[in-house]
């Protein structure tokens, strides 16, 4: 063996190490059940692509000569090595499925929709052993391609399609830009992937998709620890951490011409909800409040987190000063969350304790504002239990 296949291989068993990591680390504490399964269903097959592409390497370089009992077991090699590509792209596309939690009818249709052209390939690599359509391996046991080797990438290409369109038409949904950045983020390993092919390509004898589809993994278990460190889990907005690093960030940069609207709220009588009726309703009444903070941090292209218990605080810059009247804010809010909990037929109708303020100090920190919008939320709470008196 030359160097060049030696560091090669050497490298491709480095990456199957590191996957096996990948594969014990992936838990439930850092992704939802469905997609563990699907992320660890994605890791073994990388497992048994590597194996392949490392005895297909061996083969078409010679190393296997003295080994060859004949040539049928290399079109096998030959057919997993078209075969998981595919397969890999088809658990990529369920794991993007789970990942958004479409329903169990958006699922199953798009289980279907997804083996369609799994099978069509498999047949056609089935048949291309026997009749060279797809590959053909010649008495030297060297590969080549057929006719219809475009299937392979064609069917591959349907699967990144349906996993950007998906990811797209979330991220259309969601509400900040944040919330839009994430929905995207798990598909841009699709860039990664078309980028390897095209290296791929000239690389006669070795293959090295096998690095985009290890640079996909790591990419989905980052993805999924970063958004487990700064996401509520049961809201799904941002988390205190997030909005601490945030608002940090913005405050530095505000100004007299550059302000920013910085809003703090919580329920009023929280704690009486969970007593009368139980921490159901209480997790019902907060992910209705959450989702009134979320339209109304998405209308003005903000920033929306959960920021303890019953607490939730929600900023944005306005596009002019003045573009904003907080007060209509609140407003809109509070009967946001009053019509909800009515069209719900909730055993309560939420009231809520808002406080805001304008920050244009860059001097002072995001700390201090923080502690004034409560200051300004505690005098509001005070007054709605002077008026139940």
């Amino acid at each position: 063996m030359n160097t060049f296949i030696e560091t090669y291989l050497a490298f491709s068993l480095g990456m199957l190490f590191l996957s096996v990591y990948l594969y014990f680390q992936s838990s439930s504490d850092i992704m939802t059940k469905m997609e563990v399964r699907s992320f660890r269903a994605l890791v073994l097959a990388f497992q048994a692509y590597v194996v392949l592409v490392c005895l297909y390497t061996l083969q078409e370089h010679g190393v296997l000569d003295n080994l060859n009992p004949g040539i049928m077991y290399y079109r096998i090699i030959c057919f997993s090595t078209l075969f998981l590509p595919i397969l890999i792209s088809f658990i990529y596309y369920l794991y993007i499925v789970n990942h958004f939690d479409l329903g169990a009818v958006h699922n199953t249709r798009a289980l279907l929709v997804g083996l369609v052209p799994i099978f069509a390939v498999a047949l056609f690599l089935v048949a291309s052993i026997f009749n060279g359509i797809v590959f053909s391996v010649d008495a030297n046991g060297k590969q080549s391609s057929g006719p219809l080797y475009f299937i392979v990438h064609v069917c591959s290409l349907f699967y990144f399609l349906a996993i950007f369109r998906i990811a797209f038409s979330k991220a259309k949904k969601v509400g900040t830009n944040q919330a839009k950045r994430d929905a995207m983020a798990v598909s841009w390993p699709i860039v990664f992937i078309l980028l390897w092919l095209v290296i791929d390509h000239p690389l006669k004898g070795t293959t090295v998709i096998h690095v985009a589809v290890f640079t996909v993994l790591l990419h989905l278990f980052v993805t999924s620890q970063k958004s487990n460190i700064y996401t509520d889990t049961l809201t799904g907005l941002n988390n205190r951490r997030k909005a601490e690093i945030y608002l940090a960030n913005e405050v530095k940069n505000c100004s007299n011409s550059e302000p920013i609207y910085l809003f703090m709220g919580d329920i009023n009588g929280f704690k009486l909800i969970n007593d009368e009726h139980g921490h159901y309703e209480g997790d019902c009444a907060l992910m209705i409040f959450s989702e009134a903070v979320k339209k109304s941090a998405s209308a003005y292209d903000g920033f929306a987190a959960r920021y303890g218990g019953d607490e939730f605080v929600w900023a944005w810059r306005p596009i002019k000063n003045g573009d904003v009247d907080p007060e209509m804010v609140i407003s809109d809010i509070r009967h946001r969350v009053e019509a909800e909990c009515k069209a719900q037929q909730r055993p309560y109708v939420l009231s809520l304790a808002i406080g805001h303020i304008l920050c244009t100090d860059p001097k002072r920190t995001a700390n201090s504002y923080l502690k004034e919008a409560d200051r300004i939320m505690y005098a509001d709470k005070q007054g709605y239990y002077r008026n139940k008196r």
